[in-house]
């Protein structure tokens, strides 16, 4: 994949590519991104989909979570309600800052992508976007992966739903092979992550029989997020006495 389009624009680098996780979370602190270019590349990467594959994707979000950030979720929400996507990702998961197997660093990043995510619940909601009751991943991501973990994330997320209540909850997960330069990447060619055995550990967790397995045992049903926009709204919803537990919950 080549260059981003070049030109003045304050999504790219000065090698003219797309400014990568942390630049682009510095670029919008300092405010330096035009938010009008931002909406002016959704609309363009949304258009092309619809081109491509001759309908709206069933659910948008932003690499690193970027569709969170303080003014791009608002036009985020613009541009998907504009185009009838009615899904989107509120990556906010319950008891990250306690994960001490984190390093520093991951438990820092997902603490403020945590910090974004309840702030951008309420311009998506107000456009109409819709997304699970709950969310987990960033806790058990690469090789902090495993079928105890992932169990254990769910428990957190979904503690204190009233019996007999079903909920939703999306598992974030990368599950892939190592990449090889200099193939893959958005320009600039794939990050270490993509190129690491991580994804790879992340493939043979999720496909392990004993993951399968204990979801079964903790009552946990997979499914699509196709799947739940046949859901009728207010099912899947917390009752009044947990609202608190799940911040802005998805009118699912």
């Amino acid at each position: 994949m080549g260059p981003a389009r070049r030109g003045a624009s304050s999504l790219l680098s000065p090698e003219g590519f797309f400014l990568g996780k942390m630049g682009f979370r510095e670029a919008v602190a300092a405010g330096d991104v035009a938010l009008s270019q931002v909406r002016e590349e959704l609309e363009a990467q949304l258009s092309r989909f619809q081109e491509l594959l001759g309908g709206n994707p069933t659910h948008v979000d932003g690499h690193q979570h970027v569709h969170v950030l303080p003014g791009v979720c608002q036009v985020f929400a613009e541009a998907l309600q504009a185009h009838g996507v009615r899904f989107t990702r509120l990556p906010l998961e319950r008891g990250i800052g306690s994960c001490t197997w984190l390093e520093a660093p991951a438990r820092a990043f997902a603490c403020a992508v945590a910090h974004d995510a309840r702030a951008a619940a309420g311009p998506f909601s107000r456009r109409g976007l819709r997304w699970t009751d709950a969310f987990v991943g960033l806790s058990t991501c690469g090789r902090h992966m495993s079928v105890h973990r992932v169990s254990g994330a769910l428990a957190r997320a979904l503690e204190g739903t009233p019996t007999g209540h079903s909920l939703t909850a999306e598992l974030m997960a990368h599950p892939g092979y190592p990449s090889v330069p200099p193939a893959g990447g958005c320009g600039e060619g794939p990050d270490a992550f993509s190129c690491s055995w991580e994804r790879l550990h992340e493939l043979h967790v999720l496909t392990e029989p004993t993951l399968r397995a204990r979801l079964a045992q903790d009552g946990v049903q997979l499914c699509a997020l196709h799947d739940l926009d046949f859901k009728r709204p207010g099912e899947g919803v917390p009752g009044e006495a947990t609202l608190e537990t799940f911040l802005e919950p998805s009118q699912l």
